[in-house]
C-alpha cells in the first residue's frame, strides 16, 4: 500500500512539474522605433503549457544585425523593463532575444539615423565633433567678423573631431559657424584673435590636421574667396617679410665691407 501511494505521489509530482514547466517566452515591445539615446521599453513574460504567466529571471540580448553591437541584461518576467542603447547606438535593425531555461523568442526593432555635430571654441580654434550615430560630412561655413569663408566638408566618423585654427589680424571678432545641412549654428561674441605668425590681412580657417603641410580647408583673403587665395596670401605675406629682412641684412653687410676696405687702403 505504501509503495502504491509513493508511486501515485511521484506520478503526481511529475505531472505537476510538467504543467508548470515553461513552454514559451513572449516579448511585448512598447515601441519598436527608437531615437538614439532612448531606452527600449518592453515586457518579457514566461508562460506554461496552459499559457499561465510565471515568475522568473529572463536573459535579454540586444544585437545589431549589421554592426554586431551586443547588449545583455537580466530582467524579471511580467515586469516592464527598459534597456539603454546609448547615445551612439548604431542605426538600423536590432534584434531582441529573450531566453529562459532553453526556451527562446525573438523580436525586431529599429534605431533611427541621427546626424548632428557639436561646436566648441578652444582658444583660437573651432572644434567640431560628430555626436550623431552615423558617419557624417557636414557643410560648415565659418564667419569671422564680417568675413564669411568657404564651405568645409570634413568626413567625420562617429565621435570623431576636427579643429580649425581661426586666422585673422589681431583683434576681437564675432565667430559664427553654421552646418548648412542640419541648420545647427554656433555663435560666440568678443573672441580675441592674436594673429600669431600672420602678416597682412588674411582671414580664414585652417584645418589643424594638415596645417603643418600648409593645407587649408577654407578661408578668404582681402580680395579673393578661395582656399588657394588664402594660402597664397599668407605665403606671400611671409615671403615679403623675409625678403625685406634679407635685403636689409645684405645692405648692412655691404656697408660694413666697404667701410672695412676703406680702412685697409688707408
Amino acid at each position: 500500500m505504501t509503495l502504491k501511494r509513493n508511486l501515485i505521489f511521484l506520478i503526481g509530482v511529475i505531472l505537476f512539474s510538467t504543467c508548470v514547466m515553461a513552454q514559451s517566452v513572449k516579448i511585448e515591445l512598447i515601441t519598436n522605433e527608437l531615437e538614439p539615446g532612448a531606452n527600449l521599453t518592453f515586457i518579457a513574460t514566461i508562460y506554461d503549457a496552459q499559457m499561465k504567466s510565471l515568475d522568473g529571471e529572463i536573459l535579454i540580448t540586444l544585437n545589431n544585425i549589421e554592426k554586431g553591437d551586443k547588449i545583455e541584461q537580466i530582467v524579471n518576467s511580467k515586469k516592464i523593463s527598459s534597456i539603454s542603447l546609448g547615445e551612439k547606438a548604431s542605426p538600423g535593425q536590432w534584434d531582441i532575444k529573450a531566453s529562459y531555461e532553453g526556451v527562446e523568442t525573438k523580436e525586431s526593432f529599429f534605431v533611427k539615423i541621427y546626424e548632428e555635430i557639436q561646436f566648441e571654441l578652444e582658444e583660437e580654434s573651432l572644434k567640431i565633433t560628430n555626436i550623431g550615430n552615423i558617419v557624417y560630412s557636414p557643410s560648415i561655413r565659418i564667419a569671422i567678423g564680417d568675413t564669411i569663408g568657404n564651405i568645409k566638408e570634413p568626413k567625420l566618423e562617429v565621435g570623431e573631431s576636427i579643429s580649425y585654427r581661426l586666422i585673422a589680424p589681431e583683434g576681437t571678432y564675432k565667430i559664427i559657424a553654421t552646418d548648412e545641412k542640419s541648420g545647427t549654428t554656433f555663435t560666440k561674441n568678443n573672441v580675441q584673435l592674436i594673429g600669431k605668425g600672420l602678416t597682412g590681412k588674411a582671414i580664414g580657417a585652417i584645418d589643424e590636421r594638415t596645417s603643418g603641410r600648409n593645407s587649408l580647408t577654407g578661408g578668404i583673403s582681402p580680395s579673393e574667396e578661395s582656399d588657394e587665395a588664402l594660402l597664397s596670401y599668407i605665403r606671400g605675406s611671409k615671403f615679403v617679410y623675409v625678403f625685406i629682412l634679407v635685403v636689409f641684412g645684405t645692405t648692412i653687410l655691404i656697408a660694413i665691407e666697404r667701410r672695412y676696405r676703406k680702412k685697409v687702403k688707408k
